[in-house]
């Protein structure tokens, strides 16, 4: 995962609190699928606030696993986004796009239009594709979101082409779409690895449940 250096030097700068907020579909809320452990983004926060003693720091959450889709983030961006005031939001969509079928254009200009209303903010947006299901056309909105990426020069960060298509990949997995508790760490991992974060003397780098991932 390459490291994105505008979030390493939020991070770097130790006297300047940073609210991060992940908001989208089921995975990055983080419910149900991991059976009571800790998500990604709760791990992320045990790295920031505790490990890297950024105390100030806020980790907020407001992801709704019930096929919530790039329309619906947008119809509900006030209570969802607008309101934490976020300096960084991390956007997760695509899956649940992908099954209703929204149109890739509209798809595309949703993001866009996030993009634009978090930068209204004064936030910066990092577009999250969502890990490979086996479905064929979860592909085309991921390429989607990594050309908007690109052109609204927001961050990326590529789940989806970092997570393993091996028999790995599927042990990670609680069903066909989400990943379980050990799928969330290596999601964690990536997210350090993103953010240029990563220490292999840290706790929670170390941290693989058994898995050696």
């Amino acid at each position: 995962m390459e490291v994105n250096p505008i979030l390493e030097k939020m991070l770097k700068e130790k006297q300047t609190p940073v609210r991060w907020l992940f908001t989208g579909a089921s995975i990055i809320s983080g419910a149900f699928h991991t059976f009571g452990y800790r998500d990604f983004t709760e791990l992320f926060r045990e790295r920031v606030y505790w490990e890297m003693r950024r105390s100030r720091d806020q980790f907020l959450n407001s992801a709704f696993g019930s096929g919530m889709t790039a329309r619906a983030v947008l119809n509900d961006f006030a209570f969802r986004v607008a309101f934490f005031k976020p300096q960084v939001c991390f956007i997760m969509v695509g899956g649940n796009d992908a099954r209703k079928h929204e149109p890739l254009d509209d798809y595309r200009s949703q993001l866009r239009t996030l993009c634009g209303k978090i930068r209204e903010l004064e936030g910066y947006p990092v577009l999250t594709t969502t890990i490979p299901t086996g479905e064929a056309i979860i592909k085309d909105y991921v390429a989607a979101m990594r050309e908007v990426a690109a052109e609204q020069q927001a961050g990326l960060l590529d789940f989806n082409a970092s997570w393993p298509t091996d028999a790995k990949g599927r042990y990670l997995m609680s069903d066909s779409y989400h990943p379980n508790a050990e799928g969330h760490i290596l999601l964690a991992h990536e997210l350090f690895r993103y953010c240029g974060i990563w220490d292999p003397n840290s706790v929670m780098c170390r941290y693989d449940n058994g898995l050696k991932l």
